[in-house]
């Protein structure tokens, strides 16, 4: 029924114009799964052999489909940096609050959940202060948020397994403990979702 899959923007700005010029936003981006290309964008480096990745800085994106029919996809509004992390933080919120709205993406878009019933919620992307939205699913409350937070979650082990952590740890800019809150954050989710 839902198909999630997590990508990483290209970080050579020569094959990103490339690819904006030919108008094929599909090609900007690589697969978490496709271990070369995201080992050529880990082990990026400049002219002084310095690693240019910074996972504080790469683009991501979350497609989501759901029946064959594309929720978000390459053309749809919001690439971020942390945009893995603004998901879990909206489901964390939806799970407190029976709602939640945060910011999604770069481009002052936010994306919300809403609860219709106890088996169907209203998951949308909208333009800032406006009242429109971009897109709008009304999908089974259950099951989006268990294949959302398992798209999480193989997206931290993705992550762990390609030595992303572990670089930012040596940069400072993670602890070990960060790591293991976000697991326990995750798995908290887990449990919320067995209980709907």
């Amino acid at each position: 029924m839902f198909k999630i899959k997590a990508y990483f923007q290209l970080v050579d700005l020569e094959e990103r114009i490339k690819c904006f010029k030919n108008k094929n936003r599909e090609k900007l981006f690589v697969d978490i799964d496709d271990a070369e290309n995201m080992m050529k964008i880990i082990n990026t480096t400049d002219s002084r052999g310095r690693s240019k990745f910074n996972f504080d800085y790469v683009l991501v994106r979350f497609l989501i489909k759901y029946n064959r029919r594309d929720i978000v996809n390459f053309y749809s509004p919001g690439d971020d940096t942390d945009l893995w992390y603004q998901y879990l933080c909206l489901i964390e919120d939806f799970f407190k609050h029976n709602h939640a709205e945060s910011s999604y993406g770069l481009e002052y878009y936010d994306m919300g959940i809403e609860n219709l019933d106890d088996d169907q919620l209203h998951f949308y992307i909208k333009l800032e202060h406006e009242y429109d939205n971009e897109i709008s699913a009304i999908l089974p409350k259950k099951d989006f948020l268990q294949e959302l937070i398992k798209a999480l979650k193989y997206f931290l082990r993705k992550m762990e397994e390609y030595g992303v952590f572990e670089r930012q740890i040596q940069l400072g800019k993670m602890n070990l403990t960060d790591q293991t809150d976000l697991y326990n954050r995750i798995e908290q989710c887990e449990m919320y979702t067995e209980k709907l």
